[in-house]
């Protein structure tokens, strides 16, 4: 008997896994979801064909993919705790292409997962749309929520990316809901007509970036609080809740991003943050930083009805900004060892910069002030 060569025993050993691979055609060969992934494989791909279904469990399983193969597949969400999807206790699990609908539960809810995908899927009336427990290595990329509860609620974990969804007209929750999540990427995302925007809450450097949000009910646009945070280059406008848009931790970096005719402004707390490039436009108040060793620099707020810009801490640097036409003071600084330099401000209603910490406490070099209160000094 002739011997095999050694190398081509090891190919085919390592490729056996995927030659074994196979597509589960639903409801061609199997009539439910669940009945093919009861059947499923590493590595197989179960094609669901048009029709509506019923709720799947996938538990324990490793590589598997769902994906719609024609038409518009539905998944009908249960009641009491039945979501549409239920995965437990997996990996490398891949679903795309579903209309997951209707219910009290939630369209997709997974716990103890990795390397998770979730594309081109479709949330309405659900409970929550995706619900991730315990969850790393997650991406959810274009798919739209309108459900009852959270668009995607997320608890414990790390890695999750959520890109180019759309959340509009949630009744009961945030867009996205993260509590102890690290390195949650909220990226090119939309928001309307929502309760709650992007709550990251307890997110190390975790992000939100290019989002766009608009007529916020009742709570927050942006509220993301970590150590080594990036918020930038989104845009809110008509956000009417308690607050606007908030960021807290160490470190943080707010760039860019807009805010126009909303409640409240932006609010920044945390040592070493870097706030620059921000637009504030007629909300009731303007950019607020507490925070110590940071840079404020090249923001423009105008037509608060508050302050301008309101810096609170010690050694900060609040260079270049403008603030103009705000209704009580432009610019407010409180602390010592700020250096204010190079900043504008112009027509704001009482003066346009007030120093509450008195005189000597703050240098200032360069700065186009027209009225200025310094505390123990004469107004100029």
């Amino acid at each position: 008997m002739m011997n095999r060569p050694l190398a081509l025993v090891s190919l085919s050993v390592a490729l056996a896994p995927f030659a074994s691979a196979v597509d589960l055609a639903v409801p061609g060969t199997y009539p439910t979801i669940q009945a093919a992934v009861n059947v499923a494989q590493p590595g197989d791909v179960i094609l669901i064909g048009k029709g509506k279904y019923e709720p799947a469990l996938i538990d324990g399983k490793t590589d598997l993919t769902l994906k719609r193969s024609g038409g518009k597949v539905i998944v009908n969400v249960g009641f009491d705790d039945e979501a549409g999807i239920r995965i437990l206790n997996s990996s490398g699990i891949s679903i795309s292409g579903l209309d997951v609908r209707g219910g009290f539960s939630e369209g997709i809810w997974a716990t103890f997962v990795d390397d998770l995908t979730i594309t081109d899927c479709r949330f309405k009336k659900t409970g929550d749309g995706v619900a991730l427990e315990v969850c790393d290595d997650v991406l959810i990329e274009d798919c739209s929520f309108r459900t009852k509860l959270d668009g995607i609620y997320m608890s414990t974990g790390s890695g999750v990316t959520v890109r180019d969804c759309v959340f509009k007209g949630l009744k009961g929750g945030p867009a996205v809901y993260s509590n102890d999540v690290d390195q949650v990427s909220v990226v090119d995302c939309r928001a309307t007509n929502v309760d709650e925007g992007f709550y990251l809450n307890d997110a190390d450097g975790s992000m939100v970036v290019g989002c766009r949000v608009k007529k916020v009910k009742t709570w927050l646009a942006i509220d993301v609080q970590g150590v080594g945070v990036t918020v930038m280059d989104n845009v809110v406008k008509k956000a009417k809740g308690d607050e606007s848009f908030v960021v807290l931790g160490d470190g943080a970096v707010v760039t860019g991003n807009k805010l126009l005719k909303s409640s409240e402004g932006v609010y920044v707390s945390g040592a070493g943050a870097t706030v620059s490039g921000n637009g504030v436009k007629k909300c009731v108040r303007g950019l607020e930083v507490d925070s110590d060793a940071a840079t404020v620099s090249g923001n423009d707020v105008s037509g608060s009805k508050q302050f301008g810009v309101r810096v609170r801490g010690f050694s900060n640097d609040v260079e270049s900004n403008e603030v103009r036409k705000n209704g009580t003071n432009g610019m407010e600084i409180e602390g010592s060892g700020n250096a204010v330099t190079a900043n504008v401000g112009k027509k704001n209603k009482h003066v346009d910069l007030y120093d509450e910490s008195g005189v000597g406490a703050n240098t200032y070099v360069d700065n186009d002030f027209g009225k200025i209160l310094i505390e123990g000094g004469e107004e100029k």
